[in-house]
């Protein structure tokens, strides 16, 4: 089989796996396992950009096991001097066509020397217009990398750039639905609900999801409710100052706090606030990236300032409450009648004992016949 016959195989048979791909790890490990496999190439990663360091973790062929022992990060200069770093940094491609003395590859003499590697090709993965990673490919050949081969693997970055750009826009449709049903839940609660405890902690139950949260906490004057697998050490945590509520504003912004069960998820903040009074605070620790979503981050603020709505409507309703007991309980005679009709609309206790009528006989009389009536 020739060159071009196995390129052409090869590409094909990545387009049908970016037809099938629902996963982009799954999808990245294929394609680096096709490049290897049908492609005839020494060795194939996927990176993808972590903290200004590629995350070498997919790949394929006779570095597999090295992927642990190879850095490239844009934090050093050493480290980002090779065909990867560079395509990282201006977007281009880049190829090395002999690498067995070239000082840009230093830092891998090791496993150069161990592998027989002679050639790599690096493009850049984008996604959404930013640079996300790259692909980088190896042969034990020198000078295999010529123009066609660029070509050839500039196409399929870009197929991969469209394959995980469709992954990425899907899996983030389904995740604001389920944020949405969570959402609407919550609301549902916070029209209906007149007990405060119930609320908060109906809330944190209704906008936990498995799937997007890991933790629903919420600090109300220094009572902790909370949903979630982690509720204990968060509650401790909080209990004995680690988690700093002062950091919270009234934009959802990360917390640097690490929980103990969850690693690689940091709570983000919000006070609950309605109009100048503040309640209390908001924390919701995701299982992804939740500031990289505008849209997530405006839902968050939206239900934040429901639930302080909420919390506003309980809290004036038993002010209302106490109030009216206050004035059923009264000695003086206290009534309410429409400024329209003068007809009464609420009277006391005492009013209706003075007056001799029910309350429901009073609403049919205004002020000026039971004046009458009191006289005659």
């Amino acid at each position: 089989m020739s060159d071009i016959e196995r390129y052409f195989r090869m590409l094909s048979e990545c387009n049908q796996i970016l037809l099938r791909a629902n996963d982009e790890s799954v999808l990245a490990q294929q394609i680096c396992d096709t490049i290897v496999t049908v492609g005839g190439f020494d060795a194939a990663f996927i990176g993808f950009l972590k903290d200004n360091k590629l995350d070498l973790s997919i790949s394929s062929g006779m570095l597999k096991k090295y992927q642990n022992e190879i850095l490239i990060t844009l934090d050093d200069e050493k480290y980002s001097s090779a065909a990867s770093g560079r395509a990282l940094k201006d977007g281009q491609t880049h190829v090395y066509n002999d690498i067995t003395h070239e000082k840009d590859y230093e830092p891998y003499r090791k496993i150069i020397d161990e592998t027989g590697a002679k050639a790599n090709l690096a493009v850049p993965i984008k996604a959404d217009g930013k640079i996300i990673g790259t692909l980088g490919v190896y042969s034990k050949h020198a000078g295999i990398f010529k123009e066609d081969e660029k070509r050839l693997f500039e196409e399929l970055a870009g197929d991969l750039e469209y394959g995980i750009s469709s992954i990425r826009a899907r899996k983030r449709m389904e995740s604001l639905n389920e944020m949405l049903k969570r959402i609407r839940m919550a609301n549902q609660r916070i029209a209906k609900e007149n007990n405060l405890e119930h609320l908060l902690q109906g809330f944190c139950e209704d906008l936990l999801d498995p799937k997007l949260y890991n933790g629903v906490v919420i600090d109300y004057g220094g009572t902790i409710y909370c949903a979630g697998d982690c509720c204990s050490v968060i509650r401790e945590n909080i209990e004995k100052g680690n988690l700093d509520l002062g950091l919270c504003t009234d934009d959802l912004q990360m917390i640097d706090y690490e929980c103990p069960l969850h690693f690689d998820s940091k709570p983000g903040c919000i006070k609950i606030k309605s109009g100048d009074k503040m309640y209390g605070n908001l924390f919701v620790w995701p299982k992804k990236d939740l500031f990289d979503d505008p849209d997530e981050i405006a839902l968050l603020k939206e239900l934040s300032g429901d639930l302080g709505v909420g919390i506003d409507r309980i809290l004036n309703r038993s002010e209302a409450l106490r109030f009216g007991m206050i004035v059923q309980n009264i000695h003086e005679g206290i009534g309410m009648v429409d400024p329209d009709t003068f007809k009464f609309t609420l009277v006391n206790t005492s009013t209706l004992k003075r007056l001799g009528y029910t309350l429901e006989e009073l609403k049919e009389m205004t002020f000026t016949d039971t004046i009458i009536g009191i006289y005659i």
